[in-house]
């Protein structure tokens, strides 16, 4: 009865191969701050809307890009704090990371991203005027276009991959380096506005926002070294 008894009472867990109850965790939070957070942005994105975009990748049809952008920005955003320890205390560098994930794609001018706001701005529909430190309102723009056109195709990791490579390798931003790291799997039509993007970002790209894309700064700091 004894034997019977414990092997009632044990959890499932205890069978579950290790890490299962921390991603199992993870992915409630993500589904659940995402929404949460988005939802006090204006976000239309219901729920369920949500966890198929973050576990599948599905965007919600009738939802417009900036929508999808928003939520792919927390789930990006809560994976930087807790992928790494170290994230998950309030410093200068976690807090201009974090508005370097939240940002990402939002702002008429990507310079802002990660770093502070120097801009005044409004809040539509109320006569408050918030301190020239809050969020702005932004048009929806071609870059944000572009960016939804590489997380639509599910290759976010190429755009990283291809800036954090060069960076390491210490290689100038040209056309021509591009055009030599962009693999076979990109169509023909779409390498030149690939080139054109990655060109863009590296305009933009600062220590505020280079973690997005796995550089750290001293990384970003040697690259500028060696290219200027």
């Amino acid at each position: 009865m004894r034997d019977q008894l414990h092997a009632l009472g044990r959890s499932p867990a205890d069978q579950a191969p290790a890490g299962t109850f921390a991603r199992d965790v993870l992915s409630r939070l993500l589904t659940a701050l995402s929404w949460a957070s988005s939802q006090l942005k204006g976000n239309t994105n219901s729920r369920l809307d949500t966890e198929r975009l973050i576990t599948f990748g599905q965007a919600a049809e009738g939802k417009g890009a900036l929508e999808t952008q928003m939520v792919l920005n927390h789930k990006q955003a809560i994976e930087y704090l807790v992928g790494d320890s170290q994230h998950a205390h309030l410093s200068t560098d976690t807090v201009l990371a974090l508005h370097a994930f939240l940002s990402d794609g939002l702002m008429a001018d990507p310079m802002a991203c990660g770093r502070l706001r120097s801009r005044a701005v409004e809040i539509g529909g109320s006569v408050y005027l918030p301190v020239a430190l809050a969020f702005i309102d932004v048009p929806q723009a071609a870059y944000v276009d572009a960016m939804i056109g590489v997380y639509e195709l599910n290759r976010v990791e190429l755009l990283r991959d291809v800036l954090a490579a060069m960076v390491r390798n210490g290689e100038a931003a040209s056309a021509a380096a591009i055009g030599t790291r962009v693999p076979d799997t990109v169509a023909p039509d779409d390498r030149k506005h690939f080139i054109e993007l990655v060109l863009e970002e590296f305009k933009a790209l600062h220590p505020g926002n280079a973690v997005r894309f796995g550089i750290r700064t001293l990384e970003l700091e040697a690259w500028r070294g060696k290219t200027r």
